[in-house]
């Protein structure tokens, strides 16, 4: 969050959307769904165990795939079976996610959480699955292990289940499904606040009432604003970190809104504001929960100024001054930098997240919140976010914690089931003139590299800025002759974006805090959502998981960007584009007023290069191999500043 005094906010990681076709490919699959019978013996009421066998044996750890459908069955609304996971890591989440017809995919609510029940001696381990489902249409498994998602989906077919029964017979039948879209949809992260979404009245009431635009704009999450009190009214600021009652709106509205986010298969995201908090009427009262002074870091602001005393406790003052140790990270002087060395400053933290990660039915304030973004990560050693977003850790914390129910956390609640962070890269990324792309990005890719969570690409960010507000697009291709940012070295680990809260506008054009912002040389507005639509065209077409800014979606200021928005959404779905996609840079260039961006996508689960896309206003067309232009436009055209293009049947090697 970079606000009055420059404070920074991001966030966390998502799953490696892997796609297993290629792992089976020398791996016979039997027609998918419930052995076939006729029998008419069977009555109603009797209903016939029947069970499908996919594999009989388990397969090589050395050859076979990472996860993998043994058996299965559906009987008296109970679907149950069998999975294989090579055991890669203590610490694993498999998970069933089913549809109850074959285009509502609810990524969110229908989940079957497997459990573990033996180990195999060839390195494998034998996990089961059964629920009560009253409907259920095609599944596919999910196993997340070592901030790596897996996937077994049938080779993109799906595990059909489809059953009929009548007063007399018992039928059930093998069919095969054509859905490859829905199997492994593309993760897209929707930023649901602006900097002055706090000044709406009944925010959260306005943001439930957009839900359904958010979901036909591809969202698979929901980034909402800090929940708790805050000395500022955009809660970047904490103060009572257990009251919910907020400049967004109401308690009872958040609980709303979160519950018809899940209901749409939408997972809300939390914003940890954990760095720094204020204090309730003066610098260090801390209130609900009351913390002493002696939780602030010795080497904060309050600490240092004469005309501040802080006592360390808030009833009756005994003494003066704050703890003992110093800041692990960067200060923050818009709030008290908190002491992380400090036991009970970390305990309270992870008591937070287990709260905010559990059912509404467990009592006091807990949200089925799915997800987080970690605000400022810089602001506190690395080692302690580590630990925030550490499945295994939350599993010990939260099982600890006596004073809630948690009989059995469920894993897709879990924080570390979505996870980004804002690491802002200092110093770095003040200006075009002074923006310094590989540098940028090694230090962006480092602090990545030692975490499991997502970063929000910053430097893809400020090059797209750059490029186009200065007419240089060659600010998109790195020295190496790369992608910019991580998207170039860390896609699976990567949130792009056009803008957020920070960076883009608040409400309509030209309005919010707007730090390096498109369009700082104010140019017309149909110029203006040209800029914003080719960058989007952009973080729609490459690695990385995009998301949307509110604004650019549900306010109307912005045109036709509203619409194309969903339309490219759609597009990075039906092209197969997914987050470890590759590029070909083809052109990244600005000559004599002409700007240009061109390249060749390998959306990865097609094994070819199968897309390709420009913006600017110059002029290029795909060959795809056969030295003329060659692909269906699927979007845009030349009066548009930006094309895509489909060639289906792909080439081996992209021509540039």
């Amino acid at each position: 969050m970079k606000h009055l005094l420059i404070t920074r906010w991001r966030k966390r990681r998502l799953d490696i959307l892997t796609n297993n076709s290629d792992q089976h490919s020398n791996t016979p699959r039997r027609a998918i769904g419930l052995k076939a019978t006729t029998s008419t013996a069977t009555k109603v009421k009797r209903q016939v165990d029947l069970v499908t066998t996919v594999h009989s044996s388990v397969p090589s750890a050395t050859t076979g795939p990472k996860v993998e459908v043994e058996s299965y069955g559906y009987t008296s609304g109970t679907l149950s079976g069998v999975i294989w996971v090579q055991n890669i890591a203590y610490v694993k989440i498999v998970q069933v996610i089913y549809s109850t017809t074959g285009s509502n995919w609810n990524n969110n609510l229908n989940v079957i959480n497997a459990t573990y029940q033996a180990s195999q001696s060839n390195g494998y381990e034998t996990w089961i699955f059964s629920a009560s489902v009253s409907s259920v249409d095609e599944f596919y498994v999910k196993y997340v292990v070592n901030g790596t998602t897996y996937y077994d989906n049938n080779d993109t077919n799906n595990y059909v289940v489809t059953s009929s029964t009548t007063s007399t017979t018992t039928q059930t039948t093998s069919t095969t499904s054509s859905s490859t879209a829905t199997s492994t949809p593309p993760t897209i992260l929707f930023q649901a606040f602006d900097w002055d979404s706090s000044s709406t009245a009944s925010f959260y009431q306005s943001l439930q009432a957009n839900i359904s635009k958010i979901a036909a704009a591809g969202a698979n999450y929901a980034w909402l604003p800090p929940p708790a009190d805050s000395g500022a009214t955009q809660g970047y600021l904490p103060r009572r970190l257990n009251v919910f009652n907020s400049s967004y709106g109401l308690e009872t509205d958040l609980r709303s809104v979160v519950t018809a986010l899940r209901n749409a298969g939408i997972g809300p995201v939390y914003d940890a504001v954990f760095n720094h908090r204020v204090g309730y009427t003066g610098w260090c009262d801390f209130q609900d929960s009351y913390w002493p002074s002696t939780y602030i870091t010795s080497d904060d602001e309050a600490c240092n100024t004469a005309s501040v005393v802080c006592t360390n406790t808030a009833i009756t003052p005994s003494s003066t001054g704050c703890g003992p140790n110093k800041d692990t990270g960067e200060g923050f002087a818009g709030g008290r930098d908190l002491d992380f060395l400090n036991p009970t400053v970390l305990n309270d933290y992870r008591n937070y997240l287990c709260q905010l990660r559990a059912d509404l039915s467990s009592g006091g304030f807990q949200f089925p919140y799915v997800g987080a973004r970690f605000d400022f990560v810089l602001g506190y050693a690395q080692t302690y976010f580590n630990e925030f977003v550490d499945p295994a850790q939350q599993e010990t914390w939260c099982n600890a914690n006596t004073a809630y129910t948690y009989n059995t956390i469920d894993s897709s609640k879990a924080i570390d089931s979505f996870c980004v962070a804002e690491n802002w890269i200092s110093g770095s990324l003040d200006s075009c003139s002074t923006l310094s792309i590989s540098s940028s990005a090694a230090a962006l890719g480092t602090w990545v590299s030692n975490t499991t969570c997502h970063a929000f690409d910053f430097v893809t960010k400020y090059a797209l800025t750059c490029a186009i507000n200065n007419n240089n697009f060659a600010f998109l291709n790195s020295t190496t002759g790369s992608l910019p940012g991580i998207i170039g070295t860390h896609p699976l680990q990567t949130v792009t974006m056009v803008d957020n809260h920070d960076t883009g506008d608040s409400g309509g054009l030209w309005s919010g805090q707007r730090i390096m912002a498109f369009a700082d040389i104010s140019p017309d507005a149909t110029t203006y959502i040209t800029w914003l639509t080719q960058a989007y065209v952009y973080i729609m077409t490459h690695p990385g998981t995009p998301s949307i800014y509110s604004p650019h979606l549900l306010n109307s200021a912005f045109g036709s960007l509203n619409t194309v928005i969903p339309t490219l959404s759609a597009l990075r779905s039906s092209l197969g584009i997914q987050n470890n996609a590759n590029v070909a840079i083809c052109k990244a260039e600005s000559v004599n007023d002409v700007n240009l961006y061109a390249a060749y996508v390998k959306p990865i689960s097609t094994g070819s290069w199968s897309v390709a896309m420009m913006i600017g206003n110059g002029t290029w067309c795909p060959l795809f191999n056969t030295g003329s232009c060659t692909g269906t436009l699927v979007a845009g055209g030349a009066s548009k500043g930006f094309s895509i293009w489909s060639y289906p049947s792909g080439i081996a090697n992209p021509p540039c």
